[in-house]
């Protein structure tokens, strides 16, 4: 792509994202095709319902995602890293192996979200709720690790 065209891009817009997340697995390619395209672009997606949808290893990173619904979503390997999820909904959401290093986390549902080898370094869990009491050790954990190493 010459630096021409790449001033000129304009973003989807938010319909169009979701649209294409929506419509089969090829979606989050696209959508993570069009993040490593334009690495500045930070999404804003707050108050989204991206409810019961496949997104594995889709590339939120830096997005915002304020208020955002993810319930029973399946995002295995998801990338959430900076990215801002104050109160967004896990509920039930298949977050295996995602990532969420410095990501902001405040009053965030997490009731019966799977979180096996999730990446909490750095995240805020501020006033988030209904994880597992192990999943809560593992961050406090980590935030002991990182004050100590700095």
């Amino acid at each position: 792509m010459s630096e021409e065209n790449k001033s000129e891009w304009t973003p989807p817009t938010v319909e169009e994202i979701v649209s294409r997340l929506k419509s089969d697995r090829d979606g989050v390619i696209w959508f993570n095709t069009l993040r490593k395209e334009h690495p500045n672009w930070e999404p804003d997606l707050c108050e989204v319902e991206f409810t019961g949808m496949y997104l594995v290893g889709v590339n939120f990173s830096g997005a915002r995602l304020i208020e955002t619904s993810f319930v029973s979503a399946h995002l295995c390997r998801a990338n959430f890293r900076e990215a801002n999820l104050q109160g967004a909904n896990f509920r039930e959401a298949n977050l295996d192996e995602a990532l969420f290093i410095d990501a902001q986390l405040t009053s965030v549902n997490f009731e019966k979200a799977q979180t096996d080898a999730v990446n909490w370094w750095g995240a805020n869990i501020t006033g988030a709720y209904g994880m597992r009491q192990s999943t809560i050790e593992l961050v406090l954990a980590t935030m002991r690790d990182s004050v100590r190493n700095y």
